[in-house]
């Protein structure tokens, strides 16, 4: 702990965690990248046009076959971007 902190429960709330709840499962990167994909209105077959623009994968390989690696390692961590490429294929596709 910090020499100095808030007088605040949510400061050392991780110390009282059980066992359960410190190993609660994390979300898997499938459903994150479905949640994001929600949040921005985007489609599968969109990502999947832009997946298959950049070579990593055929674009009829469903989205629920990509690897945790690359929906984590790309995806998700470069989700601005390949937002991004979306945008600009739904401008030039009107």
């Amino acid at each position: 702990l910090p020499e100095e902190m808030d007088m605040d429960f949510a400061g050392i709330s991780h110390l009282f965690k059980t066992e359960s709840e410190a190993a609660a499962p994390a979300e898997k990167p499938i459903e994150t990248l479905r949640s994001i994909m929600a949040e921005a209105n985007v489609s599968e077959a969109e990502i999947q046009q832009v997946v298959a623009a950049k070579g990593h994968y055929a674009a009829d390989v469903p989205i629920s076959d990509y690897t945790d690696k690359f929906l984590n390692g790309w995806l998700i961590k470069y989700w601005p971007q390949v937002l991004k490429l979306i945008d600009n294929a739904r401008k030039s596709q009107n």
